[in-house]
């Protein structure tokens, strides 16, 4: 399970999504992953939103869990603006309490200086025009995206990110819809999680399928239908 290696899971997770970076417009918003990755740390959150949780089928980070870190943020505002010096801290509260609440302080100011995944559907630049793009956390815990170019009166649906494709191309009358799907994680034999897969589904295009991992691993890892990206994952040490 996930849970048993949390750092070396985060990663893992961290630099497979660098490696589909090349594709970052049709994937979910990338920086909001990394800032969502980077406060699952344990030793970074734990005080302030329990441990880390992972879904059993994925060994994705389980959505409620995303959901608190976007509930702590909001909370936080008033600390990330905290500035009382350390030595005041210590002289005020002691040591161990000073040490405590600067560790918190440092959460709060991360989570407001970082984006939090899922932003809002909003109407963005896309290519030569504007296109609804709406990023959202499935139940499983993969990560999600629907680009619907040129129409910004038409606001996706959160159904649509779980629709077959066709049945999407049909909600909105053949334009050229976009679906990314960042998720499950992939383990090993031993359980460990070593890569991460990623599909991307166009109109009129064949399927963007890759799952990147660990490359001391890529040699032993089969995902039927997707093309292997080997990255160079550093230990967690």
């Amino acid at each position: 399970m996930p849970g048993a290696d949390p750092h070396r899971t985060l990663v893992v997770l961290r630099h497979a999504l660098d490696a589909f970076a090349a594709r970052a417009d049709d994937l979910p918003d990338l920086d909001g992953l990394r800032s969502v990755l980077g406060a699952l740390d344990p030793t970074f959150s734990d005080e302030l939103v329990g441990p880390v949780a992972w879904h059993p089928d994925t060994a994705m980070p389980d959505p409620a869990w995303i959901e608190r870190l976007a509930r702590v943020r909001v909370l936080l505002a008033a600390e990330a603006d905290d500035a009382t010096p350390a030595d005041v801290l210590i002289a005020g509260v002691g040591p161990v309490a000073a040490r405590a609440r600067l560790q918190r302080r440092t959460v709060a100011r991360y989570l407001q200086r970082s984006p939090v995944f899922p932003a809002a559907a909003e109407v963005r630049r896309w290519g030569d025009g504007v296109a609804w793009v709406w990023d959202a956390v499935l139940p499983d815990g993969r990560w999600g995206r629907v680009v619907v170019p040129g129409r910004e009166v038409r606001r996706p649906l959160p159904v649509w990110l779980t629709m077959p494709f066709e049945d999407l191309e049909a909600e909105v009358a053949y334009e050229p819809v976009r679906r990314a799907i960042v998720g499950p994680a992939v383990r090993d034999a031993e359980g460990r999680v070593v890569g991460l897969c990623a599909t991307i589904e166009a109109t009129g295009e064949a399927p963007w399928r890759r799952v990147a991992v660990d490359r001391m691993a890529a040699e032993d890892v089969e995902v039927p239908g997707f093309v292997v990206l080997p990255v160079a994952v550093p230990s967690p040490d």
